[in-house]
Formats: structure tokens, sequence, C-alpha cells
């Protein structure tokens, strides 16, 4: 089973990104941002820079389930300060997300 990883990067802090899990798991969507977000799958971690950036992808939790079965976290990281893959690996925060 695949994990999708959803990049919101519009969230600096860890406040922030509970805040926004929690308004996502209100309106019953996975992901919900303004700016653009990249999916990848678990397999993809060692190229996980600034290459593969997809437009803003919206899908409701029925969509997410559809693809992989399940979503196991979320990650987010602010763009405004990655200047290289080393400052972007130290910026990621996971959490988990379950839909059982």
């Amino acid at each position: 089973m695949k994990s999708i990883k959803f990049i919101i990067s519009d969230c600096n802090n860890l406040e922030t990104i509970n805040e926004e899990v929690e308004r996502q798991e209100d309106s019953d969507m996975c992901m919900l941002t303004e700016e653009p977000s990249r999916i990848m799958d678990e397999t993809d971690e060692q190229t996980s820079g600034l290459k593969a950036v997809a437009n803003l992808i919206i899908l409701t939790r029925y969509e997410i389930m559809k693809v992989c079965g399940k979503v196991d976290y979320i990650e987010s990281r602010d763009l405004k300060n990655t200047k290289n893959m080393q400052q972007l690996s130290n910026n990621l925060i996971k959490l988990r997300l379950c839909f059982d």
C-alpha cells in the first residue's frame, strides 16, 4: 500500500499545522492550500527536493483513499526559508493523519 505525503507550504509552525489538520478533518478535505503542493509516494523520499512540484491539488478524503487506500501522514515545510536540500529536510514536520 502506498503512502501519500501532503506538503502544505504555507504552514510555518506546529500550532498552525495542527489547526490546519483539524480544519481539514472538519471539512472532510485532506489538503487545502493556496500555494502549489507536491504529492509523491514514500519510495520517493531521496528525491524529495524542489523537483516534482505539481500544481495545486485538492482531493477529498474519498479520492485519496481511492488512490492509495490510506493516508499515513502529512508533511509541512516552509518554502520561504529553504535554501538547500539539508535545510529542506530540517524543515519537514511529520504528522499522523488516519482515515480508518
